[in-house]
């Protein structure tokens, strides 16, 4: 993550914002969360960015918090989907460093929230909201660009019967087209590939894959079946597969599943098609960064405090001698988070 200050530190130098071919290939990355950070840069150097990033680590939190609440869920365990979130290993580790991550899964979450009040009451204020919230996830980085795909394919199969929803999504998707449009223009008008580095080889005369030695080292734990299939608790609990960073006890996945039969219809969609399909394209198309799958934890972490709530409400209604017993395994699966 050092680019993320090295290159507001030659800016600086400069005098100016430049874009130098040859000299790095993250130049040409989606400008948002770069300039911002340019910017904290300028006022207070590498301590302020990380600043930056805290403040959007946070803010990610209190996204989460409100995602758990629109659920249903009580103020507590909207305080609990906040801490969810913030707690995750990966998060500490990135918490002070500098990095647009945390910027990229605000929008990202914001965006979820957004969009689920779009499909419920479809008006042109909350599309165009919803539009610049995808405009800033598909700004900061090409995985927003992936995110944003799967909020508006789930938008366009509520829509399918919805006329007023259809003209919202085809909002939603211009803002965040005409968004975007700068920076493809400028990387298709210097290097070919409006989306470069990524997918470099399938544009230009060179058809050069930029990152396929580094995909090369990639553990290749996705060649069995049964790899697949506990791709899920491998990110958790093995970074060794990965890049060093995990996210700590799998203590989301053992509320996910009580959340199920709890959830409205219209989020459990959104959590298939947004949460699974985002992470479908992690593991076969994405460079298996623990940290590129912070997009989709808001609402992973939301679910999550859904499905606590679910147990604690069974607790509390259960037999007196079953109570210590669930209080004993929450604060177990506490405790084990904070180990980590």
């Amino acid at each position: 993550l050092r680019y993320h200050l090295r290159l507001p530190a030659r800016d600086l130098a400069l005098g100016r914002i430049a874009l130098i071919p040859g000299w790095s290939i993250y130049e040409f990355l989606p400008p948002l969360g770069h300039s911002l950070n340019h910017m904290a840069y300028a006022f207070g150097g590498a301590t302020t960015v990380s600043a930056l990033n805290m403040t959007w680590q946070l803010l990610t939190g209190v996204i989460t918090g409100m995602l758990a609440h629109r659920m249903g869920v009580h103020y507590v365990f909207s305080v609990l989907a906040f801490l969810f979130m913030i707690s995750q290993r990966v998060s500490i580790n990135l918490s002070a460093v500098a990095s647009v991550e945390f910027m990229l899964t605000a929008y990202c979450g914001g965006l979820v929230l957004c969009a689920m009040l779009v499909a419920r009451k479809p008006t042109p204020a909350l599309a165009i909201v919803a539009g610049l919230l995808g405009a800033g996830a598909s700004n900061v980085k090409h995985s927003g660009i992936v995110f944003l795909t799967c909020v508006l394919s789930w938008l366009a199969i509520r829509a399918l019967g919805n006329h007023t929803l259809r003209i919202a999504t085809l909002t939603i998707s211009a803002i965040a087209g005409l968004a975007a449009l700068p920076w493809m223009t400028r990387n298709w008008l210097i290097m070919d590939n409006p989306i470069f580095p990524a997918f470099h080889q399938m544009f230009g005369d060179e058809k050069i894959d930029i990152f396929q030695q580094f995909l090369s080292t990639q553990h290749p734990f996705l060649d069995s079946s049964l790899g697949f299939l506990l791709a899920p608790l491998t990110i958790f609990i093995n970074p060794q597969l990965f890049d060093g960073l995990q996210f700590g006890l799998p203590i989301i996945l053992l509320f996910l599943p009580f959340a199920i039969p709890e959830l409205a219809r219209d989020w459990r969609q959104m959590l298939a098609i947004v949460g699974v399909v985002y992470f479908i394209v992690w593991l076969l198309f994405m460079p298996l960064l623990v940290r590129f799958l912070l997009p989709i934890f808001p609402l992973f972490c939301a679910v999550a405090a859904v499905g606590a709530n679910t147990i604690f409400s069974a607790g509390v209604r259960a037999h007196p001698a079953y109570r210590p017993i669930i209080a004993s395994v929450l604060v177990a699966l506490v405790a084990g988070q904070l180990a980590f």
